[in-house]
């Protein structure tokens, strides 16, 4: 064994503050005693006039001992009296402190030159947490529909001739496929983008959506020509307005439009709108007299 030497002054100032701290404990452990026996509205009072009595007894101003006091008297009543209360009061500003930042979202420190390892199921975690599910784009009711049509012609001969002006709007994303004529032979067309093409005795129209198109169209519909009564029946691409005016030529009589919307006869013309993209067409071609030469 070694043993140590102590200076016998050192020796005394160690039993001093031994003494001096048993001291301090006893009082602390009466004060204690005193503030439970009281009412719990009145623990405070009890621990501040403690407080105060502490200081009065134990303060010895010049001595260097106030600071090792007021350590010494923290430690020994205030688990006592206001552990409850300080709790309390450190969770409210921690949960104060920390709200802001979690609304904000948290903030990652700028570590430099930092390797990080992950496995790949984390990383594909937070991959599939960063991606937005895309909104599926709601489908049409329509791919494509004409807004209006507009035909006007004239009924010579053999041929009925019209030309017309369409309004197109495509709703579909991509290309759409749209029936068209199926009863007339297309003279020229002018579609803005749009396309035609032969589909099985008529046309259909081809055109990239979505969008709308100005359709610039002459067609050419064959129809009966004889003396008497002759009749047509006229079928068109539907649309909410499908006008159709028809100038009657030299030799026919009694243009009429029947099964037909808004019909307006005039003496060498019929002014109808289509009733479901069909109307019918009658006219009167008078008979020829044939004038025979005596001798």
């Amino acid at each position: 064994m070694c043993a140590l030497a102590v200076p016998p002054r050192t020796t005394s100032k160690i039993r001093g503050r031994t003494k001096t701290m048993r001291t301090q404990a006893s009082h602390a452990k009466r004060l204690v005693g005193q503030s439970t026996a009281q009412s719990p509205d009145s623990n405070t009072s009890a621990c501040i006039s403690g407080k105060r009595g502490w200081n009065k007894e134990t303060r010895k101003p010049g001595t260097g001992e106030e600071g090792n006091n007021t350590i010494f008297f923290l430690v020994s009543w205030v688990p006592y009296c206001f552990v409850p209360r300080l709790t309390a009061l450190v969770l409210l500003l921690t949960v104060l402190l920390i709200t802001p930042a979690w609304a904000q979202g948290p903030r990652l420190p700028d570590l430099k030159n930092t390797t990080l390892e992950i496995s790949w199921q984390d990383f594909k975690a937070l991959v599939e947490a960063s991606q937005t599910a895309a909104t599926p784009t709601p489908t049409p009711p329509k791919a494509a529909f004409l807004r209006s049509a507009e035909y006007r012609g004239q009924l010579q001969g053999t041929i009925l001739r019209l030309t017309g002006s369409l309004e197109l709007e495509v709703l579909a994303s991509g290309w759409v496929h749209l029936p068209m004529w199926a009863q007339a032979s297309v003279i020229s067309f002018e579609g803005g983008g749009a396309v035609l093409s032969p589909s099985g005795p008529g046309t259909e129209l081809i055109v990239e959506g979505p969008g709308s198109f100005q359709l610039n169209v002459e067609l050419a519909i064959a129809a009966p020509d004889h003396p008497g009564d002759n009749h047509l029946d006229l079928i068109l691409p539907d649309s909410p307005l499908n006008m159709v005016e028809i100038v009657a030529g030299p030799g026919i009589e009694n243009l009429e439009a029947k099964n037909a919307l808004l019909v307006s006869q005039q003496k060498n013309s019929s002014f109808f709108s289509l009733k479901q993209g069909r109307a019918s067409l009658s006219w009167r071609r008078p008979f020829e007299v044939e004038q025979g030469g005596g001798g």
